[in-house]
């Protein structure tokens, strides 16, 4: 089974203008309301008068990010860019599971240093978990990057 990729391309048409693209990709802007809503944060980032970069935060780095430029055409606005996930989503939780979740079985596993079958349920508990906890975050980040391309593709298809 391969990963999925980190980085998507992102490309659509837009009937809308320049200026309204712009302006709507402005207006997706969600402040953090506090710890609780931190899920719901929407930072938009404008680096020149046709380039963009929004970040979509899911809880500690859960981060998806866009970036995408505008070209004007006849018939409205070429949008091209890329969605993809914060690296450290899926790099933080495999070191724990190839590295820290084994350590701390191995400590724990003293307890059990006569008792080899025992030992080796614990190690093998800890990197399921371990192997659990980094699918689940593959999940979310996933669903996460899904979501904010999904934002884009609402507010600029008019």
């Amino acid at each position: 089974m391969a990963l999925p990729k980190r980085t998507l391309p992102l490309s659509l048409h837009s009937p809308l203008s320049m200026e309204d693209c712009a302006a709507r990709l402005e207006a997706l802007a969600q402040p953090s309301e506090g710890f609780w809503r931190m899920h719901h944060h929407l930072g938009v980032e404008r680096s020149g008068p046709d380039r963009f970069t929004l970040k979509r935060h899911a809880g500690r780095n859960l981060i998806a990010v866009a970036e995408c430029a505008l070209h004007p055409q006849d018939s409205g606005t070429r949008v091209q860019g890329t969605v993809s996930v914060h690296a450290l989503t899926w790099f933080l939780p495999l070191v724990a599971t190839v590295f820290v979740l084994p350590i701390h079985a191995i400590v724990m596993g003293g307890m059990f240093s006569d008792r080899p079958a025992q030992m080796a349920l614990l190690i093998g508990g800890e990197l399921a978990l371990g192997g659990g906890l980094v699918a689940f975050l593959m999940t979310l980040s996933l669903r996460n990057r899904a979501a904010l391309e999904q934002r884009v593709r609402t507010a600029l298809e008019g």
